[in-house]
Protein backbone atom coordinates (compact mmCIF):
# COMPACT_ATOMS: atom_id res chain seq x y z
CA UNK A 1 0.00 0.00 0.00
CA UNK A 2 1.34 3.41 -0.98
CA UNK A 3 -0.53 6.58 -0.16
CA UNK A 4 -3.65 4.62 0.72
CA UNK A 5 -3.72 2.72 -2.58
CA UNK A 6 -2.99 -0.98 -3.10
CA UNK A 7 -0.48 -1.88 -5.82
CA UNK A 8 0.44 -5.18 -7.46
CA UNK A 9 3.67 -6.13 -9.21
CA UNK A 10 3.26 -5.27 -12.90
CA UNK A 11 4.94 -8.57 -13.77
CA UNK A 12 1.57 -10.21 -13.36
CA UNK A 13 0.48 -8.80 -16.73
CA UNK A 14 3.77 -7.78 -18.37
CA UNK A 15 6.46 -10.02 -16.91
CA UNK A 16 9.46 -9.00 -19.02
CA UNK A 17 8.30 -5.49 -20.01
CA UNK A 18 10.01 -5.69 -23.41
CA UNK A 19 7.52 -3.10 -24.66
CA UNK A 20 8.71 -0.60 -22.05
CA UNK A 21 12.38 -1.14 -22.96
CA UNK A 22 11.56 -0.61 -26.65
CA UNK A 23 9.50 2.52 -25.86
CA UNK A 24 12.50 3.91 -23.96
CA UNK A 25 14.71 3.41 -27.03
CA UNK A 26 16.42 0.10 -26.35
CA UNK A 27 17.90 -1.58 -29.42
CA UNK A 28 18.97 -4.77 -27.65
CA UNK A 29 16.87 -6.34 -24.90
CA UNK A 30 18.06 -9.22 -22.72
CA UNK A 31 15.20 -11.23 -21.26
CA UNK A 32 15.66 -13.58 -18.32
CA UNK A 33 12.28 -15.26 -17.95
CA UNK A 34 11.23 -15.30 -14.32
CA UNK A 35 8.64 -17.73 -13.13
CA UNK A 36 9.52 -19.96 -16.08
CA UNK A 37 7.17 -22.88 -16.44
CA UNK A 38 9.38 -25.82 -17.37
CA UNK A 39 7.95 -28.98 -18.82
CA UNK A 40 6.93 -31.12 -15.89
CA UNK A 41 7.60 -34.78 -15.20
CA UNK A 42 4.26 -34.96 -13.38
CA UNK A 43 1.32 -32.61 -12.75
CA UNK A 44 1.50 -30.18 -9.83
CA UNK A 45 0.00 -31.42 -6.57
CA UNK A 46 -3.15 -29.80 -5.21
CA UNK A 47 -5.33 -26.92 -6.28
CA UNK A 48 -2.78 -24.23 -5.34
CA UNK A 49 0.00 -25.98 -7.25
CA UNK A 50 -2.22 -26.33 -10.33
CA UNK A 51 -3.37 -22.70 -10.13
CA UNK A 52 0.19 -21.38 -9.77
CA UNK A 53 1.41 -23.55 -12.63
CA UNK A 54 -1.49 -22.43 -14.82
CA UNK A 55 -0.72 -18.78 -14.07
CA UNK A 56 2.96 -19.37 -14.90
CA UNK A 57 1.98 -20.92 -18.25
CA UNK A 58 -0.27 -17.93 -19.06
CA UNK A 59 2.47 -15.41 -18.18
CA UNK A 60 4.97 -17.41 -20.21
CA UNK A 61 2.73 -17.46 -23.29
CA UNK A 62 2.40 -13.68 -23.05
CA UNK A 63 6.19 -13.46 -22.95
CA UNK A 64 6.48 -15.75 -25.99
CA UNK A 65 4.07 -13.51 -27.92
CA UNK A 66 6.06 -10.40 -26.91
CA UNK A 67 9.37 -11.99 -27.94
CA UNK A 68 7.88 -13.04 -31.30
CA UNK A 69 6.53 -9.53 -31.90
CA UNK A 70 9.51 -7.47 -30.75
CA UNK A 71 12.18 -9.60 -32.47
CA UNK A 72 11.20 -7.88 -35.71
CA UNK A 73 11.79 -4.46 -34.11
CA UNK A 74 14.83 -4.88 -31.81
CA UNK A 75 17.48 -7.46 -31.01
CA UNK A 76 15.84 -9.63 -28.32
CA UNK A 77 18.16 -12.01 -26.49
CA UNK A 78 16.29 -14.68 -24.57
CA UNK A 79 18.35 -16.16 -21.74
CA UNK A 80 17.40 -19.80 -21.17
CA UNK A 81 16.18 -20.69 -17.70
CA UNK A 82 17.59 -23.59 -15.74
CA UNK A 83 15.27 -26.50 -16.48
CA UNK A 84 14.10 -28.83 -15.23
CA UNK A 85 13.29 -27.39 -11.82
CA UNK A 86 11.87 -29.86 -9.38
CA UNK A 87 10.68 -27.32 -6.84
CA UNK A 88 7.06 -26.24 -6.61
CA UNK A 89 6.22 -22.55 -7.17
CA UNK A 90 5.04 -22.11 -3.56
CA UNK A 91 8.16 -23.72 -2.04
CA UNK A 92 10.64 -21.00 -1.09
CA UNK A 93 12.92 -23.29 0.91
CA UNK A 94 15.24 -23.81 -2.10
CA UNK A 95 15.77 -20.12 -2.94
CA UNK A 96 19.59 -20.15 -2.62
CA UNK A 97 19.86 -23.32 -4.74
CA UNK A 98 17.61 -21.86 -7.46
CA UNK A 99 19.43 -18.52 -7.48
CA UNK A 100 22.77 -20.32 -7.89
CA UNK A 101 21.33 -22.54 -10.62
CA UNK A 102 19.96 -19.51 -12.48
CA UNK A 103 23.24 -17.64 -12.16
CA UNK A 104 25.33 -20.54 -13.50
CA UNK A 105 22.87 -21.16 -16.34
CA UNK A 106 22.84 -17.47 -17.36
CA UNK A 107 26.64 -17.19 -17.02
CA UNK A 108 27.15 -20.20 -19.29
CA UNK A 109 24.75 -18.74 -21.87
CA UNK A 110 26.38 -15.30 -21.75
CA UNK A 111 29.77 -16.86 -22.44
CA UNK A 112 28.63 -17.97 -25.89
CA UNK A 113 25.54 -15.73 -26.47
CA UNK A 114 23.60 -18.45 -28.19
CA UNK A 115 20.05 -17.84 -29.28
CA UNK A 116 17.14 -19.59 -27.62
CA UNK A 117 14.20 -20.76 -29.67
CA UNK A 118 11.07 -18.91 -28.55
CA UNK A 119 9.27 -22.25 -28.88
CA UNK A 120 10.90 -23.18 -25.58
CA UNK A 121 8.56 -20.65 -23.97
CA UNK A 122 5.69 -22.92 -24.91
CA UNK A 123 6.69 -26.31 -23.48
CA UNK A 124 3.08 -27.27 -22.89
CA UNK A 125 1.68 -26.31 -26.29
CA UNK A 126 1.28 -29.91 -27.41
CA UNK A 127 -0.06 -31.18 -24.11
CA UNK A 128 -2.63 -28.53 -23.18
CA UNK A 129 -6.18 -29.61 -23.87
CA UNK A 130 -9.04 -27.17 -23.42
CA UNK A 131 -12.47 -28.66 -23.10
Amino acid sequence: MIGGRHYMDGGVVNNAAISHAVAEGATTVYVLPTGWSCSLDRPPVGALGMALHGLAVLVQHRLADDVDHFRSIVDVRLVPPPCPIRVGPADFSHARELIDLGRSSATAWLSHQGDVDVGLLRPHADSVVVS
